[in-house]
Parts: structure tokens; sequence; C-alpha cells
């Protein structure tokens, strides 16, 4: 005798129900990218360093430094100066939204979610964990989307630079491979955080690195290499204060950057080729369990993280006056940004950060609701100077 299927018994198929394999607020998430900076980048802060109030954000920055030092002959006239110094960087709130939205029939018409004590014993996923999974999901991705907007072209520079825009800022804003403008990404910033490029260019950008991309490992010996321009970049964005005894000079100064505040971002062939390099390098001196060797990368401390977006944001030329992907770019190959975080970050107003509201019921409909999720603030950052980016070359 061959048997039946078990679906042939048909009192147990009508009598019995589902069992899922996990509890009733867990359901496995599969669209998520597989890494997100957002977070990143706010690790360690405080609630001081991330909420504010205020009617808008500002800062003050020193950014031209007038000489008032000489030297001088006994007895002879000192001509005195006063000079100011000071420049204030100003940007908008921004104001994002998100919501879960449900009939309130998915919630009565779910088996057994209103039954008593009679009710079916069978085990559903819980639907208010399945709204809320997907609108934190939603909320992710859009905030990873604006970090890495592409900010070319006037109406952008009006969406993000002016009181009436609407877009916070990106982080090709402070941080970009263009070596002109001024340090502005295009020709329509003229000004970023309302500091003007003209006049602040050499301190009001990111330092810029250009590394071989036909020869990583720089066999040639020219000292152009990745790893080459990763030394580069690190001696010129690292500052280290004077120190004089018994003397009030440090605090004038801003502290040496901490690698544990800062990150090196790139897409996942930057990623590979910096884990390839180190294989092809270091084969004598580590072994596959080094976390540097596969997976886990970093540069003098600094992290190695790749970043989802960077594999198809288009934010490179093209050569036709427009922008297209790492890729497909005028100087093709991946893209490394250093990041300091002491001076780059998330600013959240104290009232709304990611503040959930009432539940709403639209006036025109009838059990159907929404639960708007509200966020107000601005990507800042208070030193361009101490960011950087290499990029690829031959």
């Amino acid at each position: 005798m061959s048997g039946v299927a078990l679906s042939a018994f048909l009192d147990w198929s009508t009598n019995s129900g589902p069992q899922y394999l996990s509890g009733p607020n867990h359901i496995i998430n599969d669209v998520a990218a597989e890494s997100y900076l957002f977070g990143e980048m706010m690790r360690g802060k405080t609630p001081d360093q991330l909420l504010q109030g205020s009617n808008k954000l500002k800062e003050t920055v020193f950014l031209e430094g007038v000489s008032t030092f000489q030297t001088f002959k006994r007895g002879a006239d000192v001509v005195f100066l006063n000079p100011q110094k000071d420049v204030t960087l100003e940007l908008q709130w921004r104001f994002m939204l998100d919501y879960m939205s449900w009939d309130e029939a998915e919630y009565l018409l779910q088996s057994s979610s209103a039954s008593g004590r009679d009710g079916l014993k069978t085990m559903y996923k819980q639907m208010a964990y399945s709204k809320e999974q997907r609108q934190m999901q939603s909320t992710i991705d859009g905030m990873e989307d604006l970090l890495w907007a592409n900010p070319s072209g006037a109406s952008q520079f009006a969406e993000m630079e002016a009181a009436g825009g609407q877009t916070p800022y990106s982080l090709p804003v402070f941080v970009h491979e263009n070596g002109s403008n001024n340090g502005g990404f295009d020709s329509n910033w003229t000004t970023t955080e309302l500091i003007t490029q003209a006049t602040y260019a050499a301190n009001w950008d990111n330092y810029r690195a250009q590394y071989d991309y036909t020869d990583p490992l720089d066999t040639d010996g020219d000292l152009d290499g990745l790893f080459d321009m990763f030394e580069e970049t690190t001696i010129k964005t690292k500052f280290k204060k004077p120190t004089l005894p018994n003397s009030s000079t440090s605090d004038k100064f801003e502290p040496e950057a901490k690698r544990s505040g800062s990150s090196i971002c790139t897409s996942t062939l930057g990623k590979k080729l910096v884990c390839s390099l180190n294989r092809q390098s270091n084969d004598s001196l580590i072994n596959p369990n080094d976390a540097y060797y596969g997976g886990n990368p970093s540069w003098n401390g600094i992290p190695i993280m790749q970043v989802a977006a960077l594999d198809t944001a288009a934010l490179y030329d093209d050569g036709a006056s427009g922008y297209t992907t790492e890729a497909a770019a005028t100087n093709a190959g991946p893209r490394f940004y250093f990041f300091q975080w002491a001076y780059l970050n998330w600013r959240f107003h104290r009232a709304k950060y990611f503040q959930k509201r009432e539940k709403k019921e639209p006036i025109n409909k009838i059990g159907v609701f929404i639960h708007p999720v509200e966020i107000w603030g601005n990507l800042t950052c208070t030193s361009r100077r101490r960011q950087a980016i290499c990029y690829p070359g031959a």
C-alpha cells in the first residue's frame, strides 16, 4: 500500500490550524540593505550631541587666520589691530514623516485575535508588529537615501541651502571629489551652510587624494597606490593641537580626532578591493582568521565600512555634464569617504525625534487609521577640513 498524503485526512485538515516557526512578534526581514550608515554615524553620541531646540541651527567657526604676531625693537611704535575672525554657519530645520496605516478589519478579522477564551488556540503573527516593521524599514531606508542624495543643480541647491527648501543636506554636499567651484559641489553651490565658498575655500572644503586604480598596490613605486593615498589622507586630516607647559593654549585648538569616532565608507567593490590588497600584500604576515584580512578591514584603527547605497549612487562625473555610478564614471572605480563624525552629524529637534503622533481616522474613511511618525532635523557639518575622499585615477 502506497499510502495517502496527510491533507487527505479531511477532519484533521478542517480542525487544525497553522503554527509558525517563530513567535508572534518576529517576521524575517529580507528587504533590509546589507549595511546602514545612518545609525553608525550617531553611535556613541549623547542626547546633547544629537538633540536641540531653537528656530534654526547655528555654529561659529574660525576659517581665516589674521596674524598679529610680530617682532619689534625696543622703543619702536607698534601698530595694533582688532581682527574680526568669527564666521557663522547656519542651516534650517527640515521636516520628515512616515506613517503606519491599517484598516480595523485587518485586526478584527484576524483569526482568534478577537475571540474569547473558547476561541481558536492558534498562534498568528501580531498585526501591530507587522505594521511597525514596515514603517521602520521605510523610515530608515528613507533617511539612508537622504544621506547620499545628489546635490547637483540649481534646484537641489535651493532645496538644501535656501530657507524655503525642504530637503536636508546630504553627505556629498560636504565631501566630494569635485576640485573646482571653490569647494562647492558644482557651480551652483556658491555657499554651503550659508558660508561663502569663494571667501573661505582654503579651509571650507574637504581634502582630496587620487589613487591609481590601475596599480592600487603601487608596484611601480610612484607612491600613488591606494594605501599611499590612505596614508596621505590620514596625515592631512589629522590635526594635533600644540601643548605648552603652564599654558592655556590647549583649549583654543580642536582635540585630536578619535579613531573610534571616524569611518571610511565605500561601496561593495571598494571593500572587496581593500580585502584583496590586504591578502595580496600580507599573506606572509597574517592569517585568514585576522579581522582585517577578510570581512572587517580597517586603516590605522579606522573601520572600513561597506555602504550599500554607494553601489548605485549617481554622484560622479559621467563625462557628459551629468552624474553616474562609480562603475560608469569617467574615473571608474571605488571611492573611499573619510568621515570624522565629531564634526559631521545629524541634529534633531528635541520634541520631534522620531515622534509618534496620535493615530488619526481620516474624516472621509470609516475604520481606516493613520499613525504618523514625525522627524525634524538636518545633517550638519562644522569642519569640512577634517573630511576627505580618496577617488580613482590613473
